[in-house]
């Protein structure tokens, strides 16, 4: 950031504080012991306030991040079960369309994604054992 010079003042650095001047009001320290800190009393200061009010990112982030049910599927036995399931399903449900029928086609490509997916985590898997016996 460059040097902003107004006569005898140097600004090289960013707001560091924000204080509100009350002309009427005296401020006092807090009761109690004089060794309490502000932070160990719970007062908050009407900038961190401001900061932590939402903003359009982490509402964003909150309505984009995907609400798990079963925690489960995180695991690698869970998400094995589950993508057998769905090929499973899949399946099923192409053989329930005509042969040639779009919709046929669309779950097909599906089932033959899904058996993809499961090969490969089957591979990284065998890889990762090669890796770890060395």
């Amino acid at each position: 950031m460059s040097d902003l010079r107004i006569q005898h003042l140097v600004l090289d650095r960013g707001i560091e504080s924000i204080t509100h001047a009350q002309t009427n009001a005296q401020q006092a320290l807090p009761q109690g012991g004089g060794d309490s800190l502000l932070a160990d009393m719970g007062v908050q200061g009407h900038m961190e306030k401001l900061l932590r009010q939402p903003t359009f990112d982490s509402q964003l982030d909150a309505h984009l991040r995907p609400v798990l049910e079963d925690r489960a599927l995180l695991q690698p036995s869970g998400s094995r079960e589950a993508l057998e399931i769905c090929r499973q399903l899949l399946g099923e449900a192409a053989l329930r369309y005509q042969e040639g029928s779009g919709e046929a086609r669309d779950l097909g490509r599906a089932v033959r994604l899904v058996t993809e997916e499961s090969s490969l985590r089957d591979m990284a898997q065998m890889l990762r054992s090669a890796l770890y016996q060395g």
